[in-house]
């Protein structure tokens, strides 16, 4: 369970960071873009941590508000829920 943990937020978070740094590409050389609903879905199903991992590196979408609240409590969520797995 708890590998399982580890390695599910893993592959969110280095997708998530990954499906901001092209949307990031895409927003620059004006192509198509990802959906907002999936790149604050991932941030949901685990990739909490890689999605503002790379809004703070590649400064994306920091001035949506909706993206300042939801993806740090996505992150606390699955903080979480290590913290429940590990310890409780």
């Amino acid at each position: 369970m708890k590998q399982g943990y580890i390695v599910w937020v893993s592959l969110m978070s280095i997708a998530a960071f990954c499906m901001y740094a092209v949307d990031k590409y895409c927003a620059i050389h004006h192509k198509w873009r990802i959906k907002e609903r999936d790149l604050l879905g991932i941030a949901w199903i685990g990739g909490g941590f890689g999605a503002y991992l790379g809004m703070r590196v590649m400064h994306h979408k920091t001035l949506h508000r909706v993206f300042l609240i939801q993806v740090p409590i996505a992150c606390v969520l699955w903080f979480c829920i290590g913290v429940f797995l590990f310890v409780g």
